[in-house]
Formats: C-alpha cells, structure tokens, sequence
C-alpha cells in the first residue's frame, strides 16, 4: 500500500512538472516571478496559475459560503464551453496550473467534463473540487465520466464527520451519499495513478475537536491525502463570524490573531480568475467582481493584463496587501497556513 500511494504522489508532481515545463512555460514562469522581485508595476508574461469559475451555483447551503448562503453579488451564469475554450486558447503558451472552481459547485456546469479534456489536451495540469452529491452527477457527468475526464486532482469538500454534522453545517442531509461517492471514485480509478484525491474539511470551532476522527474516516475511504483548510470569516456581507473560529490558534490564520505579516503577494504577477460572467478579477477572494479589471469576453485577455486598473491593483499590493480590503483574511506570503496539518 505505501508503494502504491508513493507511486501515485510521484506521478502527480510528474504530471505537474509536465505542464510546467511544456515549450517554454517555466521560463514564463521565471520572467513572471522576476518582475515580481523587481516591483514592476506590469507583469512581464502571462499567467501561468488560472482560476476559471464554471459556475456560480450550487446546491448546497454551507454555512459559511457567500454562494449557499446567497451572499453573492453578481447573478447567477453558467460559462459556456465555447467562452472556456477561447480562454484556454488565449492562455495555453504560459497557462501550467488550471484551478477549476471559485464560487460554485463546477459539476453544475453541464460542460464541465469537455472542458476539462479540452484543457488536458493543452497540456494543462487541473485542480478539481467538488462536494460530490448525488444531484452533481448525471446526464453524462457521472464517476466513471469524471474520473475518465483526465483531471489530475480532486477535492471532495466533506467537511463533517457524521450525518448529524454535514446537514447541520451544509443545510442537507448527504454524508452518507458523498462518503458512498468517495469510495466509487476511488473503485472506478482502480489502479490508476489519477486523479489524485483529497479529502477536505474546513476546521471551525465546531469540529476542531473532530480532526482526529475525520483523519481515520480519510484513511478509510482510502483518499490520497487528508485536507484541514483554515476558515475565513467575516466577508461577502457576513458579519459576527468570530464564533467559528477554533480556540487553538495553532488552527487560526495569523491574521485574525494578529499575529501574522501577510508580507507582499506575488499573486497579482503569475495568476488571475476569471469569473463565470467573464471578470477577470485578482483571485478567488474577489468572488463579486468589486475589483474586475475588465471582461475577458468584451475587452480580451491581453488587454486586460497590464492595463491601468492591474498595474494600479499591483502597485497597491506592493506597497501592502494588508492596506487592500480585498486582502482582509489572507495569508498573503504565508499562503500554506490556508491549510494545517491537523493532528498525527
């Protein structure tokens, strides 16, 4: 068994290393990370990490999403294969790294799975995540489909331990069928090294005390890798969120203890996201759209990239992210302490 989970470890960073170094991307790469160190204002290639949102539905009512809470706003679109495709077609020279979610359940997106083959065919290494209830599968995105699909890793956001918990915080009663979901994918991708599958859950102060058992219910499942991300409170209009952050600090993001520098982002120099409506805004914090740079659809990528609005955006982040409000609740340099390690 640890043969088989090393040999699938390794070929998930060979088939990350394979996108990167397709053609000429890491030297993108580099130049991106070098204008960065430089502090210039514009960014000298093009992304090599992109966010696309194939959707901004979902059906679930998490507790502390904007998206299931209806928090959002922004009107609810789907991206259509056509607009996915000429963005990949746009951004394949430097696009390595391909994060398929922000604000919506991406399997609600009836093109979902063609997107994803369209981009494997580039070349481009794919982030996944899903809650994986029943209702996201069907009319052709069923297991075997998405597992078929080519997607190199794959989020299930469990979030709970038990039935009680999951339809307590996600406002539906579906651990057993997602736990179910689990074991499928991972008996469809059989002896196959992809996708390499995470299971996650947010750690709040209502499960901080759970991570153990939800580490054993990871082992059980036989998923690739446990996942605890560290909770983000008080955006997209909510207010009074302090009461789920954990008491031990160890599991809080520095800068809701005051603790932490966030430091200078290079974000804003080797990645972007373009929402479903076509807004390309900084990243995934910014899921309204307050600070679109312009739309992909109507002005073009290439436009768009070092226009006034990005270089005036980059210029902020340099002078502190802390200042920006959009920044509020992130790591910033520290971006790893979005995730912890949990207990052993």
């Amino acid at each position: 068994m640890k043969m088989r989970n090393a040999y699938i470890r390794f070929y998930r960073y060979l088939s990350f290393l394979k996108a990167i170094f397709y053609k000429f991307r890491v030297a993108n790469i580099l130049l991106c990370l070098v204008a960065f160190k430089v502090k210039s204002a514009r960014a000298w290639c093009y992304p090599a990490l992109v966010q696309i949102e194939p959707t901004n539905r979902c059906n679930l009512h998490c507790k502390l999403c904007p998206t299931g809470q209806k928090h959002l706003n922004r009107a609810l679109s789907d991206l259509s294969l056509e607009q996915f495709q000429s963005i990949i077609d746009c951004l394949e020279s430097s696009l390595a790294y391909l994060v398929l979610y922000v604000a919506g359940e991406p399997l609600l997106n009836k093109d979902i799975l063609k997107m994803i083959g369209y981009a494997k065919k580039k070349n481009i290494y794919i982030r996944f995540s899903t809650n994986a209830t029943n209702s996201c599968f069907g009319n052709g995105r069923g297991i075997k489909e998405l597992v078929d699909s080519g997607v190199d890793e794959l989020i299930i956001a469990l979030d709970c331990i038990d039935r009680g918990a999951y339809e307590d915080f996600k406002g539906y009663d579906g651990f057993l069928e997602v736990s179910d979901n689990v074991q499928k994918i991972i008996r469809e991708r059989g002896k196959r090294p992809a996708p390499f599958i995470h299971l996650q859950s947010i750690v709040t102060k209502d499960n901080e005390s759970d991570l153990k058992k939800f580490l054993c219910l990871g082992k059980g499942l036989n998923v690739d890798k446990v996942s605890f991300k560290t909770v983000c409170i008080n955006l997209y209009g909510f207010n009074g969120q302090e009461k789920y952050l954990p008491s031990r600090k160890e599991y809080v993001r520095g800068v809701y203890l005051r603790d932490d520098n966030p430091g200078s982002c290079f974000k804003p120099w080797i990645s972007t996201t373009v929402l479903s409506n076509g807004s390309i805004v900084p990243c995934c914090f910014d899921m309204d759209g307050d600070w679109s740079f312009g739309n992909i659809f109507a002005e073009g990528f290439k436009k768009t990239w070092n226009n006034d609005a990005y270089t005036a955006f980059r210029k902020a982040v340099l002078c502190g992210p802390g200042e920006l409000d959009l920044c509020q609740g992130c790591p910033g340099k520290n971006i790893p302490r979005n995730f912890i390690k949990g207990p052993r």
